[in-house]
């Protein structure tokens, strides 16, 4: 609703709600996504996997039990690639699209 202290629009956050709604999956998996999107949240729009690779330890004490932080952040960026709320640019590069 909120993004860099601007209230967005109500479309653009309805729209948002139905985007992250379609993913589905069960709570751990919502879990992760919503983890992996607040780390893309304090990144710029056009970001590498090395950036989200820097979200690791972070991430590690939010999911001790997870030995293999790194295949899911990947998992988590195919997600949001295939509802759209992310571009695979190529060679490990991603663009956070604006909804």
């Amino acid at each position: 609703m909120v993004r860099g202290g601007i209230v967005r629009p109500k479309g653009e956050v309805v729209s948002a709600i139905q985007s992250a709604t379609a993913i589905g999956g069960n709570l751990a998996s919502r879990t992760w996504l919503i983890d992996t999107l607040r780390c893309l949240d304090r990144l710029a729009p056009d970001f590498t996997l090395a950036d989200v690779y820097g979200f690791e330890a972070e991430l590690r004490v939010r999911h001790p039990a997870n030995q293999h932080i790194r295949p899911k952040l990947r998992q988590q960026l195919q997600r949001l690639r295939d509802t759209g709320l992310v571009l695979f640019l190529g060679a490990g590069r991603y663009r956070r699209v604006t909804v």
